[in-house]
This record gives structure tokens, C-alpha cells and sequence, in this order.
């Protein structure tokens, strides 16, 4: 390769990788402007590209489209890489392929917005406000409320031994964590049932006797017995929360939720139950659940979730997004088409923060990921640059016409 093409092929490998520096895209972006000829069909970054794409064969390229965005002189925006540039979905981003440094804030914070009415992404070129103070993100935050109802707040506990209920030793090895470390259970041990319990602005994770993992959400509830005896293992839900359940095929595990029961075996599973959401979603990431309703019962497939409408009790099943359904485990805020009050209610929840409404409420849609270990001004900030404005004032959020 010439050196033209050594660094186009650098700057573009940053560029799709998320890496690139406000100065590396105006470089690729100007590189693309000067090397190539009005008609695409020729021209020195034509050629370099397709030999890129040659040497990349994981990439499909539409670079038309592409050319014609980074190219454009109108104010049209530009349209999502992800629109020209197709990579597997494991390594999911959502970019936005702009033609200024300001545009940066958006490809760094990996969001970008979503018309509704012509599916068209659109963004303006610099922040429209300013935030006089701040939020911190929520962090590993939970009460557990033994059976005789006394109250350890965790997150100012000593790492260790915390309390012992039963036959279990309940420790806490780690700040956001806690373990039940249980002899082997038998059917004549008074079952007790203890309660997790995480606030708004909370999240934290627990291993329960049999040495099922679950992830906790904020604003969440986890009843469960101290040592599982009989034919099954039941717990009770309220709000959210990821399960790596561990196998027992002699002894299924269910999930209460509502009017509603998750029946397992041994999988990987996401329930989002929240009180303030019209329905209630399991989404399942690998093996198998059944789920069951007053009048309605479902078997899943991984890669699917069943919806439970709440006022019917009917399920309906559907392809899941389940990088989606569990992004907030991974510590991320995930907007799939999500309208203002959808985000607006996770904001709450994980910001502790009341939202109110001033005016009408926009319809545009959202689409990307964000980090929840940012400042909610970060999450408003991004917003704000596709028309959706704010006011904090302290722990209240004002959503601007």
C-alpha cells in the first residue's frame, strides 16, 4: 500500500472502532473531500476504499451513501455509520458520522437520534443549554431485611460475614455483592425468606443459596428463602433483574412476578417488571423458560421475550434485542426507538431524580448507548442536540418544550 493508503486505512479502522479523535474524523473526512473526483466512479479514495475493503472482508460498505453525506454542502445531517458500514453484531455501535469536531460529543457518547416521521437521523451542531448543577450516577446501593425483619443497609456494611439466617452464612466478599454460603439444605429446616431491596438511584448483585447469580436493578425488589427445600425454588420480583440461574433439573427455579411466573431449569434471563411500565418483558438470553399467566403461558427460545400486557394478561412473543434487554447490567443505557417518557423514566430510576413536563411532549425517537456511569447533565447534554431541551433543579428535571 502507499502511505495514502496506509493512513486511510488507520484513520478508518479508529473511525468504525469508536477510536477516533476529533482531529483523526476531520482528517478522514477531509481526505475523502480532497482525493475524490465528482463522479464516484473515479478518483484516488474510491480506489483506496475498495482495497480497504479487500482487505477488511468483515465490513460491507455502502459508499455512496457515505460520500455523500461526509461530501454534502447542504445542512442536511449526516446518516448513522452503522447505515453505511455493517459489522457483526457482537461489536454493536451506534455512531454518528459527522462532518464537524463538534458532532463529536454524539460519536464519543455512541447515540444518535431518530426521526419518527422519516426514519431519518437528525442532530444539530452544538449544545442548546447549559445545566447549573448536577447528578451523580446511581452506584451499588441495597437494604437486606432478615426474617425476624431487622435491616442491614449494605452499602455502608463491613465486607465479611454480615448476618447468618438458618443454615446459610451470609457474606459480603465485595462492595455491591453478596453471598449466601449454605450447608446442604434439607426439607426439615424452617424455611425463612429474606428481602433485597435496592433504591432509586441503587443497583447490587447476590448469589442465592443454591448459587443462582442475580443482578438487581435500581428501584427493585428480590424476595427469597434462605435455603430452598421441596420440589422448586421460588423467588418473588418486583422491578428488575438479570438471572444466571444454576442448574437443578430435580428442582425448577421460578420467578413470581405480578400475576405472572418465569418456570426455569437452568438458564440466562432478564424480567422487566417495573410498576410505572406497561408491560412486563423476559427476555431470554440462552436455555429455556416458560412463561405463565392467569390465561396465557408461552415457552421461550433464546434470543425471544414474551410480553405480558398488564391490563389483558395476555403474552405475546416476539425477537429480543438482548444486548438491549441487559445493557443496564453492563452499566449502559440502551434506547431502542425509545420515546422521551420511556428515557425519562430510567433517568429516574437510576438518578433518583423526579421528571416533570412543561408543554408538549416530543414524539421523536431515540436510538443508541450511553453510559450510566455518567453525570445525568451528560445523558440531558446529548439529548439536547436533537431538539429535546431541559432544566435541573435539584433533584427535580423539567423536560422542555
Amino acid at each position: 500500500m502507499t502511505n495514502s493508503n496506509d493512513r486511510l486505512d488507520h484513520l478508518f479502522r479508529r473511525y468504525i472502532n469508536d477510536e477516533a479523535t476529533a482531529a483523526e474524523l476531520q482528517e478522514l473526512f477531509d481526505i475523502i473531500k480532497k482525493t475524490s473526483g465528482d463522479e464516484l466512479g473515479e478518483g484516488p479514495a474510491r480506489e483506496l476504499w475498495h482495497q480497504l475493503q479487500t482487505d477488511q472482508q468483515e465490513y460491507t460498505v455502502d459508499w455512496n451513501a457515505m460520500y455523500s453525506n461526509i461530501t454534502a454542502e447542504s445542512k442536511t445531517p449526516v446518516l448513522p455509520l452503522h447505515t453505511y458500514i455493517q459489522k457483526p453484531s457482537r461489536n454493536r455501535k451506534w455512531l454518528l458520522a459527522a462532518s464537524s469536531v463538534a458532532a463529536m460529543l454524539l460519536i464519543s457518547a455512541g447515540i444518535y437520534f431518530l426521526n419518527s416521521k422519516k426514519d431519518t437521523p437528525v442532530a444539530t451542531a452544538q449544545l442548546q443549554s447549559k445545566f447549573g448543577n448536577d447528578v451523580a450516577p446511581g452506584s451499588d446501593k441495597a437494604m437486606l431485611t432478615l426474617a425476624d425483619g431487622s435491616a442491614i443497609v449494605l452499602d455502608s456494611a463491613n465486607n465479611g460475614l454480615v448476618a447468618k439466617q438458618g443454615n446459610s452464612n451470609i457474606e459480603k466478599p465485595a462492595n455491591g455483592q453478596l453471598v449466601y454460603n449454605a450447608a446442604k439444605a434439607t426439607d426439615n429446616i424452617a424455611v425463612q425468606y429474606n428481602v433485597l431491596t435496592t433504591p432509586r438511584g441503587g443497583q447490587y448483585r447476590i448469589v442465592l443459596p443454591d448459587g443462582t447469580r442475580v443482578w438487581l436493578n435500581a428501584a427493585s425488589y428480590l424476595k427469597f428463602p434462605t435455603a430452598f427445600t421441596g420440589d422448586k425454588r421460588n423467588v418473588e420480583l418486583k422491578g428488575e433483574a438479570y438471572f444466571e440461574v444454576a442448574q437443578n433439573a430435580t428442582q425448577p427455579f421460578e420467578v413470581a412476578v405480578n400475576n405472572m411466573q418465569v418456570q426455569v431449569l437452568g438458564t440466562s434471563f432478564n424480567i422487566n417488571c417495573y410498576d410505572d411500565e406497561s408491560n412486563i418483558k423476559t427476555s431470554l438470553i440462552d436455555g429455556k423458560v416458560k412463561v405463565v399467566s392467569e390465561n396465557d403461558a408461552s415457552i421461550l427460545a433464546p434470543g425471544h421475550e414474551a410480553i405480558m400486557n398488564k391490563n389483558t394478561n395476555d403474552i405475546k412473543v416476539a425477537a429480543a434485542d438482548v444486548e438491549d434487554a441487559i445493557a443496564w447490567k453492563n452499566n449502559l443505557f440502551s434506547f431502542q426507538n425509545a420515546d422521551i417518557p420511556t428515557i425519562m423514566r430510567q433517568i429516574a430510576r437510576w438518578y433518583d431524580v423526579e421528571i416533570s413536563y412543561e408543554g408538549k411532549v416530543s414524539t421523536e425517537k431515540f436510538v443508541g448507548e450511553v453510559s450510566r456511569n455518567s453525570n445525568v447533565s451528560e445523558v440531558l447534554k446529548i439529548l439536547e442536540l436533537n431538539k429535546v431541551h431541559f432544566k435541573i433543579e435539584g433533584k427535580k428535571i423539567t423536560v422542555l418544550p
